[in-house]
């Protein structure tokens, strides 16, 4: 019991006691775009919204407010990966529609109702919260290989892809 409530004052305190520590060279604190425009700006690491996720809420209901709060930034991510398929599969979006919007009981539970609870939520429709959600499975953007060695020491490497 008292481990426990140590933990919980530590992970309380955290925040407070957290401070910001540059990176070393050749590495910075740096989102470059567009002609070198750094989009990061360190004075706004603390205004991260926090949201909690109580896994004991119904699956429908867990994401609802996150999934309201950023609804236009869904779609507008969802739009990219559209633009980014439909030159190349332009019946891609009835594929989107007709099959991954009619996943009911091919999605494990409660992943599935999360999903749902996402759709409805946000408005946008549930074959493309699906796409959304399994884009990286689909399109080659990231590969891990996962290996364990005769010690039974894992092993675990990730790279921003072939083909891309």
């Amino acid at each position: 019991m008292q481990t426990r409530v140590l933990i919980f004052l530590c992970l309380q305190a955290s925040p407070l006691l957290a401070k910001h520590v540059d990176i070393p060279a050749p590495y910075a604190d740096d989102c470059l775009i567009d002609h070198g425009t750094n989009l990061y700006d360190q004075k706004n690491a603390e205004k991260v919204p926090w949201y909690t996720i109580n896994l004991d809420d119904p699956p429908k209901e867990r994401f609802k407010q996150i999934a309201t709060d950023y609804k236009d930034n869904i779609k507008e991510l969802i739009d990219k990966i559209k633009w980014l398929i439909v030159p190349t599969h332009p019946n891609a979006l009835k594929f989107v529609d007709d099959i991954l919007g009619g996943m009911d009981g091919k999605i494990a539970e409660p992943y599935q109702d999360e999903i749902k609870g996402i759709s409805d939520a946000s408005g946008i429709p549930l074959g493309e919260i699906v796409l959304y959600n399994i884009f990286y499975e689909v399109f080659t953007v990231c590969t891990s290989v996962i290996a364990v060695d005769e010690q039974n020491k894992v092993y675990h490497s990730r790279n921003l892809d072939f083909g891309l």
